[in-house]
């Protein structure tokens, strides 16, 4: 990304500053987030340093986010490191429906709980952690994902954001 502008005297394109995120990452939504990974003591001067850069990322359709490489080694991050390949399979509607359906009436129910009610237990697991990797079906993302796990309906907006 270089953030780039019009000098009015010269009439001549001044470029600012280089940048290029640690990563990007793209939501099932659309949606598209810029993503930076740093120590929590560089966290300010990056923004300070990128300033320009950051302010013009909304009107390119990005959305910003910090993380301190602290963050980095968390259970949160673990668990989306390990729900997010489930996202890239083609998804099953009829079962993401029936697993919506299913954790909605019970409100709480164990990983194990609403994947034995399904005829296809593989297929059904791989669409529940694509659910809640995709924030449709939450749980608590600050302890380690297993079968105990419990599960409840997700509040699309919270996206189990990690805190800078």
């Amino acid at each position: 990304m270089v953030h780039d502008d019009w000098d009015p005297e010269s009439g001549s394109q001044v470029v600012f500053k280089r940048y290029t995120p640690d990563f990007v990452v793209h939501y099932a939504d659309g949606h598209v987030a810029v993503v930076e990974c740093k120590p929590e003591r560089h966290l300010d001067e990056f923004e300070e340093e990128y300033k320009d850069v950051l302010k013009e990322l909304p009107f390119l359709g990005l959305e910003f986010r910090k993380y301190s490489s602290a963050a980095a080694k968390s259970v949160r991050v673990e668990n989306l490191k390990f729900l997010y390949p489930y996202t890239l399979c083609e998804p099953n509607l009829d079962l993401r429906e029936q697993l919506l359906k299913l954790v909605g009436k019970v409100k709480h129910v164990t990983i194990a709980g609403a994947i034995d009610s399904l005829s296809d237990r593989v297929a059904s697991l791989r669409e529940l952690y694509a659910l809640m990797f995709e924030g449709y079906i939450d749980f608590d993302s600050e302890k380690r994902v297993t079968q105990q796990t419990e599960i409840w309906p997700g509040n699309r907006e919270h996206k189990h954001a990690i805190p800078a």
